[in-house]
C-alpha cells in the first residue's frame, strides 16, 4: 500500500523534476554533503586522539572524519528503489544521480588525503592529477554505460548466475550457473546445474543434470538423469539414474552409492569402488594416442582455420577502413623505424594493463576497466593486420595491385615464420608490438 502512495507521488511530481533537476540536484547536495560536514566539524576534535591514525596528520583526518559522516551508499539506495519498482522514474534518477555526484567529490577528497599523508605536505600536482583521473574514469563510465545500456543481451529464461568466493545455495532454480571457489548445495532443486570452482559439495537436493568441474567434487544427492564430472578428485555417495562420466586422477565410489547407468572413466585414474555399490556398468577408456601423422594433420588444420578466420576479419577491416589503410603506404620499412614502432608499441602492450588496474581500484572505474580489458585483448588479435599490410605491401607491392591479395600474403607470411622455434617468437613480439601501436593511426583517422 504504501509503495503504491510513493509510486503515485513520484510520477505526479516527474514533470516538475524533469524541469528543476539543476536545482534539486544543487539542493540534494547541499542537504546531503555540505550541511553534514559543517555540523561534523564540532565533532571533529573529540574524536581525534581516538581516530587520528599513525600519520598523525591532522587535516588528513578532519577531511576523512568529514567524510565519513557524510558519505552516502549508492548501493543500498538503488536495491530499496528496485525493491519498491521505481529504479526507472525520474525520481530515482535524480536521487541516484545525486549520490554519484557527491560520492565523485567524497572520492576527490579522500585520495587528496591520501597524498597529503603519504608527502606530508599538500602536492597539488598529485591532487589534480587525481581530480582528472576521477572525473575521466566517471565520465567514461557514465557514456559506456549507455551504450552498454543498448545492447540487447538474451538471457535463458529461469536461469539463475551465481558468482562468489564461498557461495552456499539452498534454494530452486531451473537452470544454475555457479561460479565460486567453494561452492555448497543444499535443500536445493534444479534441472541443470553446471558449477565450476574448487570445491563443490552436494546434500540433500535434487538435480536432473549435473556438469561439475573442480579440484575436489563431493556428491551425497540424488541425481535423477546424467553426471559429467571432471576434477582432481571425485567422490560419489548417492544415487544417480543415468549415466556418469569422470575425468579425474582420484575417484571414490562409496558402498551407499546406486548408479543405474554406466560409470565410465579414464584408464590412469585411481579408482576405489566400494564392492557394496551397486553399478549397472562399468568401464574405462585409454587417452587417445595420436600418432605422428595425425599430429601433422592436427597442426595443420588448426594453421589454416587460424589463417582463414584472420584473414576474414582482416578482409573486413581493410573493406570497412580502406580509406585508413593509406597512412600504411606511407610507412618505411627500415629497421630504425620498426625499432622505434616496435618499443613504443611494447609500451602501450604493458601500460594499458597497468591502467586497467589503476581503474580496477575504483568501484566508479570498474566498469571502464573491464571494457578496457575487452578492447585490449581485441586489439591483440587484430595487431596482426597492419603488421601483414605494411610486411606485403613491401614484398609485393609491384606484383599486385589490389591491396586485398596485399594484406592477406603479409598476414600469411607472418603466421608461417611463427612456425619456426625461436625465430617464431621473436617475430611475434615485433609483430604484436608493432601492430598495436600502428593501429592507433587507423583509429584516429
Amino acid at each position: 500500500m504504501k509503495i503504491n502512495i510513493i509510486k503515485n507521488n513520484i510520477n505526479h511530481i516527474e514533470p516538475y523534476l524533469q524541469k528543476k533537476n539543476i536545482r534539486i540536484f544543487s539542493a540534494l547536495f547541499i542537504g546531503a554533503t555540505i550541511i553534514p560536514m559543517l555540523l561534523g566539524i564540532i565533532f571533529i576534535n573529540p574524536f581525534m586522539k581516538y581516530f587520528i591514525g599513525a600519520g598523525h596528520n591532522k587535516i588528513a583526518y578532519s577531511i576523512v572524519f568529514l567524510i565519513a559522516i557524510s558519505i552516502t551508499s549508492i548501493p543500498v539506495i538503488s536495491k530499496i528503489f528496485f525493491d519498491m519498482g521505481i529504479i526507472n522514474t525520474g525520481f530515482a534518477n535524480i536521487v541516484l544521480t545525486a549520490s554519484t555526484l557527491q560520492d565523485l567529490c567524497l572520492w576527490i577528497l579522500l585520495n587528496s588525503s591520501i597524498n597529503l599523508v603519504d608527502s606530508k605536505e599538500i602536492d597539488y600536482l598529485k591532487m589534480i592529477t587525481t581530480v582528472i583521473i576521477t572525473i575521466v574514469l566517471f565520465l567514461g563510465t557514465r557514456y559506456m554505460g549507455k551504450f552498454i545500456h543498448r545492447l540487447k543481451i538474451n538471457f535463458i529464461d529461469g536461469a539463475s548466475f551465481i558468482a562468489g568466493e564461498d557461495v552456499n545455495i539452498s534454494s530452486s532454480q531451473d537452470i544454475m550457473f555457479v561460479l565460486g571457489e567453494e561452492i555448497k548445495i543444499k535443500d536445493a532443486y534444479t534441472k541443470d546445474a553446471f558449477l565450476l570452482g574448487t570445491d563443490i559439495e552436494i546434500n540433500n537436493s535434487q538435480i536432473k543434470d549435473l556438469y561439475a568441474f573442480a579440484e575436489e567434487i563431493e556428491i551425497n544427492s540424488p541425481i535423477s538423469h546424467n553426471a559429467n564430472l571432471a576434477g582432481s578428485k571425485v567422490v560419489i555417495n548417492s544415487e544417480i539414474t543415468g549415466d556418469v562420466n569422470i575425468a579425474a586422477e582420484e575417484i571414490i565410489v562409496t558402498d551407499k552409492a546406486v548408479i543405474h547407468g554406466t560409470l565410465s572413466y579414464p584408464e590412469y585414474s585411481y579408482a576405489r569402488i566400494s564392492k557394496e555399490a551397486k553399478i549397472e556398468r562399468e568401464e574405462t577408456y585409454k587417452q587417445r594416442q595420436e600418432t605422428p601423422a595425425q599430429m601433422m594433420r592436427m597442426q595443420t588444420e588448426n594453421f589454416t582455420l587460424s589463417f582463414l578466420s584472420l584473414a576474414i576479419v582482416a578482409l573486413v577491416i581493410y573493406w570497412l577502413f580502406a580509406k585508413q589503410f593509406d597512412n600504411l603506404d606511407k610507412e618505411k620499412f627500415t629497421a630504425k623505424n620498426i625499432a622505434s614502432k616496435t618499443a613504443l608499441g611494447f609500451a602501450m602492450l604493458i601500460g594499458i594493463p597497468i591502467a586497467i588496474c589503476i581503474a580496477m581500484i575504483s568501484i566508479i572505474g570498474l566498469p571502464l576497466a573491464l571494457i578496457m580489458l575487452v578492447a585490449y585483448i581485441i586489439l591483440i588479435y587484430l595487431s596482426i593486420i597492419p603488421s601483414g599490410y605494411v610486411l606485403g605491401n613491401k614484398l609485393f607491392k609491384d606484383k599486385f595491385k589490389k591491396k586485398e591479395i596485399i594484406l592477406v600474403l603479409g598476414i600469411l607470411i607472418i603466421k608461417l615464420l611463427e612456425l619456426i622455434p625461436i625465430i617464431g617468437g621473436f617475430v611475434v613480439f615485433i609483430s604484436l608490438c608493432y601492430g598495436l601501436w600502428m593501429l592507433l593511426p587507423i583509429k584516429k583517422k
